[in-house]
């Protein structure tokens, strides 16, 4: 059994290992790919990401999906939103410490 745990080990490192080289070597070509092939509709697809992919909006995603789970008496999705909430609630108050404990001044994106 110790055997078989360890051949997975390897195979999961193996895998990642060769997934973080081609993510460095086809760096470059994807770059060059996306400049090239830009569109208007991509654009504002990828803007309303960044404007409505910060915390807030999960939070406020997270709460109406557990209030449906809720809704619909399912226990176990409730759990998982609620679950989700917290961690997303510490992650946020964590990164917000660290923002303002820090010296280094950022402008808000």
């Amino acid at each position: 059994m110790k055997q078989r745990s360890v051949f997975y080990w390897t195979l999961g490192f193996l895998v990642a290992a060769i997934a973080i080289a081609a993510s460095f070597y086809f760096d470059d070509v994807v770059r060059d790919f996306i400049a090239r092939h830009q569109n208007p509709g991509m654009r504002n697809f990828m803007r309303n990401v960044s404007r409505f992919g910060d915390w807030p909006e999960h939070f406020a995603l997270g709460l109406i999906l557990a209030a449906v789970a809720w809704w619909r008496g399912n226990k176990k999705w409730t759990r998982i939103f609620l679950s989700m909430l917290i961690a997303l609630s510490i992650a946020g108050l964590a990164g917000r410490a660290i923002k303002i404990s820090t010296g280094r001044a950022r402008p808000s994106v």
